[in-house]
C-alpha cells in the first residue's frame, strides 16, 4: 500500500540505518552511500556524516530513531550529535535510541555467560574467552560505551527528558509510532531509551 512506503507526512529520521531502514515515510540516513540498496527498495535515503549535523531546519522534525549508531561517535561528537537531534526536533517530537548496554554486557562477563550472544557478533561466536566476547559487543569499533547513567546524562545535557525503555515497548506515548515502524536490532544487548524534548 501506498501509505507503507510514502508515510503519514511527517517527517521522521532513522539515524545510521546502515540496511535496517524503514519504510511509512522515514528518512533513513548512514554515512555510508546505500542508495544502490535503498532505491530498489522503495526507501528514502539520505547520505549523511552525523559528525557534520544534520541537514534540517531547526523544530521541523517529528520523530527520531537511531540503533546501535551513537556508540560510533566519541563522547563529544555524541553529545554534539545529541543536541543536534534536540535542535531538529518539534517541541512535541520524541526520539528512541538503542546502544550496546555496558552494564549488561559487564554483567554477562563477570558471570561468564556471554557466549548467550554468539548469535549476534561473530567476534563474540569466535572468541573462546569472556574478554573477547566483551571487547567484540562492546568495544569493537566503537568510539564510546554507555550505561544507563551514561546515556541518560548526556541526553539531559542535550535537552533531552529521558525514559527507560524495553524491546519494542515505548516508555512514552510519542514513541509508539517509532515502535511499530522501526527494526530494533540487536535487542537482547541493548539499553534502549525513549526522549522528549
Amino acid at each position: 500500500p501506498q501509505h507503507v512506503q510514502h508515510g503519514d507526512g511527517k517527517l521522521k529520521l532513522n539515524v545510521g540505518s546502515f540496511i535496517s531502514q524503514s519504510w511509512h515515510g522515514w528518512t533513513n540516513i548512514d554515512i555510508l552511500d546505500l542508495s544502490s540498496f535503498s532505491q530498489p527498495n522503495g526507501f528514502k535515503f539520505l547520505r549523511c556524516d552525523l559528525r557534520q549535523g544534520l541537514s534540517f531546519k531547526t523544530g521541523e522534525v517529528d520523530l527520531i530513531f537511531s540503533c546501535h549508531c551513537l556508540e560510533h561517535l566519541n563522547w563529544k561528537d555524541g553529545l554534539a550529535h545529541l543536541r543536534d537531534c534536540r535542535r531538529v526536533l518539534k517541541p512535541g517530537g520524541a526520539m528512541r535510541i538503542l546502544v550496546p548496554d555496558a552494564g549488561l554486557l559487564i554483567g554477562k562477563y563477570q558471570d561468564g555467560s556471554l557466549g548467550d550472544f554468539d548469535e549476534l557478533n561473530g567476534g563474540c561466536a569466535d572468541s573462546p574467552t569472556q574478554a573477547g566476547k566483551l571487547w567484540a559487543l562492546l568495544h569493537d569499533g566503537h568510539l564510546a560505551c554507555y550505561d544507563w547513567e551514561t546515556l541518560s546524562l548526556q541526553f539531559k545535557e542535550a535537552g533531552f527528558i529521558p525514559m527507560r525503555a524495553s524491546f519494542r515497548q515505548s516508555a512514552h506515548p510519542r514513541t509508539k509510532q517509532i515502535v511499530q515502524e522501526c527494526i530494533e536490532v540487536c535487542a537482547p544487548i541493548s539499553l534502549i531509551v525513549d526522549a522528549i524534548p
